[in-house]
């Protein structure tokens, strides 16, 4: 009898005992099932749940209505649902952020581009309020940022930016601060940023005619130099029997381009006309040896008439017929063209175009580079900055919105950009997709360029134009005037 007591005893310790245990892995699933259901409802987790009593961020851009580029407009705001996926998605980013936080998102349209810089320094130097963000081009951006008109973003009081994050771009951050001060920044709150990056196109056909050796390869076992991409210009070239190389006639040129790619090229090399040193002051390095080479080499390149047709070559800036050099990739009379960035493939020419067509990231200097970088056009928008006329007591408001744009343009809009309009719908190739992700991993912006310092950018230009190799005499000519200019910039920021 006792010994039955005792097993009966057991037996209900032990139920009881399992029962406590189940009792207890329920409620740890139910409190993890109530962590998860809490986490799902916080829209930007890192910012939490928040009434900003119906703030309005309006966003001022140039453009007028009804005549804009894609996506220059509807990124920071649409009131309409579009057809176009990445417009959707960036609608449906903006109407989840104004309803889970009681805000309001608006764009204010300030006119045509070349109207827009004096309008908004009309407006900013009046003391307007009636915006505050602006988007415009990188290098205007940068010299409303020299004549005082910007806010400084680092350092910046009661900010919700966590620019340190992916959905920030970082390396802008890194490259272009001066004396720890940054007046523009961008990410994935807009594309047309990502628009912006030069890449070099390829027709395929042309390499298969021509029995060329596979230029994917070429990239992936770092062999894509600007001396191959040379050579191999110069092996299609084909005279249509005229004994004349022309842009009108049937010719097949090596390469399509234009003076202005010229920094694009050594930009490309990882090579940038300023490093900076330990307290975020550029030094300018274009008296390099490294520099030289690097110019030299594209010198050499863009200036060998019997390749390359360089519109300028054969059009001032203002002929229409200009565009007659441009469109003879999209024809099929070049093997490559340095005309293009991303957003550009999707321009109405290469849209129409039967040409079978590839990407590429700019070529390397030589296989010792460590690897490939793709220079930024300082003349497209998506880069946003905070005019001084916003009172610091708006700080908090305002970059709680922004920080939301952006860490949802990550979660709701960069996927449908980059992996189906991108890749799926702009490319017809595996390997093209894959040289995206080589074409975004390294992009470069030269402060010489974005700030203008001794017109750089023009006179690399004007000297590829003039076919004369004086790059060392040049830079010696106006080295004290891009040096006289980066101290301004610097006092200015100081």
């Amino acid at each position: 009898m006792k010994k039955l007591l005792s097993v009966l005893l057991a037996i209900i310790i032990f139920v009881s005992l399992a029962a406590g245990c189940e009792t207890g892995e329920r409620e740890t699933e139910s409190d993890a099932s109530a962590t998860v259901s809490e986490a799902e409802k916080q829209l930007v987790p890192h910012l939490g749940d928040r009434d900003l009593e119906d703030f309005t961020l309006t966003f001022f851009t140039f453009g007028v209505e009804g005549d804009t580029d894609p996506y220059e407009v509807e990124q920071f705001n649409t009131d309409e649902q579009d057809s176009e996926p990445v417009n959707e998605a960036f609608y449906n980013r903006n109407r989840k952020i104004e309803e889970k936080f009681n805000c309001n998102i608006e764009v204010m349209l300030g006119g045509a581009w070349l109207e827009f810089p004096g309008v908004v320094r009309q407006l900013i130097n009046s003391g307007d309020t009636s915006f505050n963000m602006l988007s415009e081009t990188l290098i205007n951006t940068a010299l409303y940022s020299q004549e005082k008109l910007l806010t400084n973003f680092i350092g910046m009081p009661n900010s919700n930016l966590s620019l340190e994050s992916e959905w920030w771009d970082g390396g802008l951050i890194e490259q272009c601060s001066i004396n720890n001060r940054l007046d523009f920044i961008t990410g994935d709150i807009t594309v047309t940023d990502n628009e912006a990056t030069n890449v070099i196109l390829f027709n395929k056909d042309m390499v298969n005619k021509n029995n060329i050796e596979d230029l994917y390869t070429l990239v992936e076992d770092k062999k894509w130099t600007i001396d191959k991409m040379y050579e191999l210009a110069k092996s299609v070239v084909e005279d249509d029997g005229d004994s004349l190389m022309t842009v009108t006639g049937n010719d097949i040129w090596g390469n399509i381009g234009t003076a202005q790619t010229v920094m694009s090229f050594v930009n490309g090399f990882g090579l940038t006309t300023t490093i900076k040193d330990t307290e975020d002051i550029p030094q300018i390095i274009v008296k390099g040896q490294d520099y030289i080479t690097a110019y030299q080499k594209v010198y050499s390149y863009l200036c060998d008439q019997s390749v390359t047709a360089m519109d300028r070559y054969f059009y001032e800036w203002n002929d229409t017929n200009i565009q007659l050099v441009s469109k003879m990739f999209p024809e099929g009379k070049s093997l490559f063209t340095s005309n293009y960035t991303v957003g550009g493939v999707n321009g109405e020419d290469l849209r129409n175009s039967e040409v079978n067509y590839g990407i590429l990231p700019y070529p390397m200097l030589n296989a010792e580079q460590a690897d490939y970088y793709s220079p930024v056009w300082v003349y497209s928008n998506g880069f946003i900055s905070m005019p001084n006329t916003v009172s610091p007591d708006d700080y908090d408001e305002i970059t709680f919105i922004l920080e939301a744009m952006s860490y949802l343009g990550k979660e709701m809009v960069l996927d449908e950009y980059y992996t189906r309009t991108l890749k799926r719908k702009r490319l017809n190739d595996e390997e093209s997709r894959a040289m995206l992700d080589i074409v975004f991993k390294n992009r470069t912006y030269d402060l010489s360029v974005i700030y203008s310092w001794g017109d750089i950018y023009y006179e690399n230009t004007y000297n590829v134009l003039a076919k004369v190799d004086t790059i060392v005499s040049r830079l010696d000519a106006i080295y004290d005037k891009m040096e006289a200019a980066r101290q301004s910039t610097i006092e200015n920021f100081s």
